[in-house]
């Protein structure tokens, strides 16, 4: 049975290269085949798309991870803060950070 970490040297590599759209195709694809998320793979991968700009992208797989209920972790809010500081949006990284806070980060 394959497990998501068989994969994450790949989407490692597709996010460090900024192909990110083809680590979401990866990941989806994994979705489709009933291979079972980790955290890490979306970690990965939120910060894969705020290093290539697509903030907007990241911001809605983290608002889906908080909607399913994943506990997410210092270093999953730590890329999502990072990425916001990199668009100068310094209010909005606040808020996360005290929602990190919140949630017992």
């Amino acid at each position: 049975m394959q497990k998501y970490w068989d994969n994450l040297p790949l989407l490692c590599a597709l996010c460090k290269n900024h192909d990110v759209d083809k680590a979401i195709e990866s990941v989806k694809t994994m979705i489709k085949k009933k291979i079972q998320q980790g955290l890490h793979t979306y970690t990965v991968l939120l910060d894969g798309m705020c290093k290539a700009g697509r903030l907007k992208n990241a911001q809605e797989v983290f608002q889906n991870l908080l909607i399913k209920g994943y506990h997410l972790t210092v270093n999953s809010y730590t890329v999502m803060i990072n990425g916001l500081c990199k668009e100068g949006l310094l209010d909005d990284a606040l808020t996360l950070f005290s929602q990190m806070e919140d949630n017992g980060c």
